[in-house]
This record gives structure tokens, C-alpha cells and sequence, in this order.
């Protein structure tokens, strides 16, 4: 079987009153809990989160510290199926990413996405959520690496 899309999802945390906060965003669709992400683009993964991050939660890339791709993994997507017939298959890259001055982040905030993806246009309402609380709330793939990072924080 081959990789059908490949995904890149942003973990950015920082840390408030001794615990590990995520940011996250309500779709406005599905209204899932989820964290930043996207399909890959172009070649280098670095840039395609960076890019991810500023059209779907308005943060730029001066902001971060730091850039750590911390696991992949391969989904079938259930009930995902490519032209043929076969299942659809994706690579997620996953990155954890930290703030140069989290102290100046804002507790929530909505952003109009950009870009040209089927979500352009669409308000998220960005915030920070425990870590420990968030993969309650995730569908199973976001909270899948939200729990790979708990372990390696």
C-alpha cells in the first residue's frame, strides 16, 4: 500500500501555572478539538509547518524557539478511499514546537484562516489546553502524538 497524503501537525506548548499547555482551535465544522495542521506542500517539512501555523492560528514564525519533528506515524483513514478503490493511507509528521516569550501569549483569540486550503476563511477560536486534558477531547489520531509528547516532556 502506498502513503495516499502526507500531514504535518503542529504541538505547541508552553508552560502556565506549573503545567504543560497545548494549543488547539475548535473547527468550526466539525467542532473537534485539534491542533494545527496540514497537508505537506512542498519538500522541506520545517517550512510546511511553520506555513500551517501562520495561516491556520495567525502565529508567525519569528515567534517560535524552537522546531522539533518528534514521531511519525501511518493512518488508514477509516472509510478512506483513493481513486482506485484503495484505502487511503497518511503519513503524519508530528512537531513540537515551543515560544521564544510564551508569557506573552494571549489565552485565546480567533483567526481567519488563510492560504488556499478547504478551511480558508474559516474563524478558529485558538487556545490553550492541559496537555494531560487535551487527548480526552482530540480525535484519536491528534491525541495519539499529544501522548508521545507527554512522554518525551
Amino acid at each position: 500500500m502506498d502513503i495516499t497524503v502526507e500531514k504535518v501537525l503542529a504541538y505547541i506548548t508552553i508552560t502556565k501555572n506549573n503545567q504543560t499547555q497545548l494549543l488547539v482551535f475548535e473547527h468550526p465544522i466539525t467542532h473537534f478539538i485539534e491542533v494545527v495542521r496540514g497537508t505537506v506542500e512542498a519538500q522541506d517539512l520545517e517550512q510546511e509547518i511553520l506555513r500551517e501555523i501562520t495561516e491556520e492560528s495567525g502565529l508567525p514564525a519569528r515567534l517560535f524557539e524552537s522546531v522539533n519533528l518528534f514521531n511519525t506515524h501511518i493512518f488508514e483513514v477509516p472509510g478512506g478511499r483513493d481513486r482506485k478503490g484503495n484505502v487511503e493511507l497518511q503519513k503524519h509528521y508530528a512537531f513540537h514546537l515551543t515560544l521564544k516569550q510564551p508569557e506573552k501569549m494571549a489565552n485565546e483569540w480567533v483567526h481567519i484562516v488563510t492560504g488556499t486550503g478547504v478551511d480558508k476563511g474559516h474563524a478558529h477560536r485558538c487556545f490553550w489546553i492541559d496537555i494531560n486534558t487535551a487527548t480526552e477531547v482530540m480525535t484519536p489520531q491528534t491525541a495519539y502524538f499529544a501522548n508521545v509528547l507527554k512522554i518525551q516532556l
